[in-house]
């Protein structure tokens, strides 16, 4: 079909080139196309096969993510649906939230030092609740680099 043709993205990748994430784009071309598109999420079986090893599964996700990553790049391509842009926004924040998730809680879990003495990490109230073994080993990089002693 003439209008599921993949356009090719300029540069080089991860952001250009060959479109890896592909079923969303297609659809969005054919709905911009005039086409009438329907999720069939009641059909039985699958064509998606599972990776039969973790480093199988390791190299699709990574495909699928510079594939969703590069969605942005097709975000305000003319005469897309909303609903297509916002399909295009859900991958790439699938990837994109988790990154912005550790940026904002790792500073709350670095060591941290006043300059007359040396203290224990701050947390957040929620954090240790939440990730105890991430709060327990702030915390002990921050008691090993204070006990040291110069000679």
């Amino acid at each position: 079909m003439e209008h599921c043709a993949l356009p090719k993205l300029p540069g080089k990748p991860p952001l250009g080139g060959e479109i890896l994430s592909h079923d969303f784009v297609e659809a969005a071309l054919m709905g911009r196309a005039g086409w009438t598109l329907w999720l069939a999420y009641d059909l039985g079986g699958s064509y998606e096969e599972v990776p039969s090893t973790l480093l199988e599964e390791m190299k699709r996700d990574r495909r699928w993510c510079q594939g969703n990553l590069q969605h942005l790049r097709l975000l305000f391509t003319e005469g897309l649906f909303g609903a297509h842009r916002a399909l295009f926004v859900n991958g790439v924040l699938s990837y994109v939230s988790a990154l912005l998730w550790f940026t904002f809680l790792a500073p709350q879990h670095a060591p941290r030092r006043s300059s007359t003495s040396c203290t224990s990490p701050t947390t957040s109230r929620t954090a240790p609740a939440l990730f105890p073994g991430v709060a327990d080993l702030a915390a002990g990089l921050g008691a090993s680099r204070c006990s040291r002693s110069p000679d």
